[in-house]
């Protein structure tokens, strides 16, 4: 069973992030997102970066993050791909994106969940055995 991530909800989010368009980090961040909303280590890690960037007051940029991450960079796919994620998708389609990602998180938290739950009866079931 696949695990319920959104690759293309995750990059797109990330390029509003990116765009330094008016609002769109206080939109993301209003709307609930946190690091678990991405399921790919990479766009977790420009996540996290974006965060610390955007919370010290510095406004996230492609040259600003690539900093923040320094020997990272490469982790996430190098520079071209920080280009890449800012030319992904328009601000515009932001609440889209979250409500993607949003949807995502909440199907691997259940099926997280879900594991936990069937792993515990299995361990009641042999102590009653």
């Amino acid at each position: 069973m696949d695990i319920p991530s959104d690759p293309q909800a995750e990059e797109g989010a990330l390029s509003c992030l990116l765009s330094l368009e008016a609002g769109c980090y206080h939109d993301a961040i209003e709307a609930g997102i946190n690091r678990s909303w991405f399921y790919e280590i990479r766009n977790e890690a420009v996540f996290d970066a974006i965060v610390l960037l955007e919370t010290s007051g510095t406004p996230a940029s492609v040259q600003s993050v690539r900093h923040q991450l320094g020997g990272q960079i490469e982790a996430v796919g190098g520079l071209a791909r920080l280009l890449e994620l800012a030319d992904a998708s328009p601000s515009a389609l932001l609440p889209r994106w979250l409500e993607l990602l949003r949807d995502a998180n909440l199907r691997r938290t259940c099926r997280v969940l879900g594991e936990k739950l069937v792993n515990q009866s299995d361990v009641v079931e042999a102590g009653e055995q």
